[in-house]
């Protein structure tokens, strides 16, 4: 009998903490799905896109210097710029 009344309460407060655990999740999900989250999670993808674009754009500008200024100096050219020197455009704005 103790037995039996041990095990009811214990699946009881199992059962209590399971559903309040699914309660939490479904919650979750449900904040995730409204429109102001979906919004910000497509403002930080392209912003973090954008980024990716500008320093991809920065790096060709100064490997194309690099190139640039190597290829003057094998001509027996004056070099347009030092390389090293070169500051990418999306780090000056900053």
């Amino acid at each position: 009998m103790i037995r039996n009344v041990i095990l009811f309460t214990l699946g009881a407060v199992t059962g209590v903490l399971l559903f309040r655990w699914l309660l939490r999740k479904f919650d979750e999900l449900v904040a995730q799905a409204r429109p102001d989250a979906i919004v910000s999670r497509v403002a930080r993808s392209a912003q973090n896109a954008g980024d990716q674009v500008a320093d991809f754009i920065d790096d060709v500008r100064v490997n194309t210097r690099r190139r640039e200024s190597e290829l003057r100096a094998e001509l027996g050219m004056a070099p347009v710029l030092d390389p090293d020197e070169v500051v990418p455009q999306a780090r000056r704005q900053a």
